[in-house]
């Protein structure tokens, strides 16, 4: 299996996205799709992307910054349920949370949500409903998101991204969807603006 590379994105946010929208649904083959996926926030950094869909933990790292882009890398894709001593070892120390003392040996999905996030300080488990589609163009993936934040408000919001390992391709994508004076923000730094936690 070939190794998955660090990738370039760029995204933006919105209540309506639909210029972009627009643009994107021009392009020929866009797969739609939905998910119910659960992001792991913390207080301490906007630098560690925790995504759960499917049973599976998904961790990327933020890797550099680099002309308006943010380049991110996988670290860590494990299924539930997970052994404590990844818990320990690699998801606390990414999020830059304290470790506390762990009463399992494996955490199943609920017992890792109930017991170790919500029970933690500086943690913070956001579920969320995905409707994607995505599309290829120029090289990159790119899709439209429409976004509900599965909590009390029941927010929605859009979002629209760009990626590629290549950065120029991206940049091209970018000003070709109309997007390029609009700001950068990771999936991390928005969904701790929605929940309150800053970023």
């Amino acid at each position: 299996m070939a190794e998955i590379q660090p990738r370039y994105e760029f995204r933006v946010w919105a209540k309506t996205l639909d210029e972009p929208r627009k643009r994107l649904a021009a392009v020929p083959g866009g797969k739609p799709q939905e998910s119910t996926e659960t992001y792991i926030l913390s207080a301490a950094t906007s630098t560690t992307n925790v995504k759960i869909r499917a049973a599976l933990m998904d961790i990327k790292e933020l890797v550099r910054e680099q002309d308006g882009l943010e380049q991110w890398n996988p670290t860590l894709k494990e299924e539930f349920p997970i052994v404590a001593a990844i818990v320990s070892s690699k998801i606390l120390p990414g999020l830059r949370a304290e470790v506390p003392k762990l009463s399992r040996e494996r955490y199943t999905l609920d017992e890792f949500l109930r017991e170790v996030v919500a029970t933690h300080p500086k943690l913070k488990a956001v579920s969320l409903t995905k409707f994607r589609t995505q599309y290829k163009i120029d090289g990159c993936t790119a899709e439209f998101t429409e976004v509900r934040i599965n909590d009390a408000q029941a927010q929605t919001v859009q979002t629209v991204a760009v990626e590629s390992e290549d950065p120029a391709a991206v940049r091209g994508v970018v000003t070709r969807l109309g997007l390029g004076t609009t700001p950068n923000v990771n999936y991390i730094r928005e969904l701790k603006r929605l929940a309150g936690m800053g970023g």
